[in-house]
């Protein structure tokens, strides 16, 4: 097994150096949103009011959050390995065994689907 300068086996998620989860500002949260957006002006695509209603609620969700400055609610990293592991080219599950009908939607400007 090959080590990155870590010392981290680089085909795995390395859970030690970003733990159980993360810290995140409501600021945090719109900048890979905007970078979605696919107009200058975000305002004109997205209501500002939708945008601090979001970054309320994510804080709001967690009862910790005005402990620290700024506040910021934790998130679990979960979602971060998931990421790592359909970058690095694996499935999560496989779709295959199921026989419902399925509707699937998702977004023209998706970051993190690939049409």
């Amino acid at each position: 097994m090959a080590l990155d300068g870590w010392g981290h086996n680089p085909d795995q998620f390395n859970i030690e150096r970003f733990g159980a989860y993360r810290l995140n500002t409501a600021a945090s949260l719109l900048p890979s949103w905007d970078r979605s957006i696919p107009v200058e002006d975000k305002v004109a695509w997205r209501d500002p009011k939708v945008a601090e209603a979001y970054q309320a609620a994510a804080v709001a969700s967690d009862p910790t959050s005005a402990s620290r400055n700024p506040p910021s609610f934790r998130a679990p990293s979960g979602a971060m390995a998931d990421s790592f592991e359909l970058a690095s080219g694996r499935k999560l599950w496989d779709a295959g065994p199921i026989t419902a009908h399925v509707l699937v939607i998702r977004s023209g400007n998706d970051f993190l689907e690939p049409a």
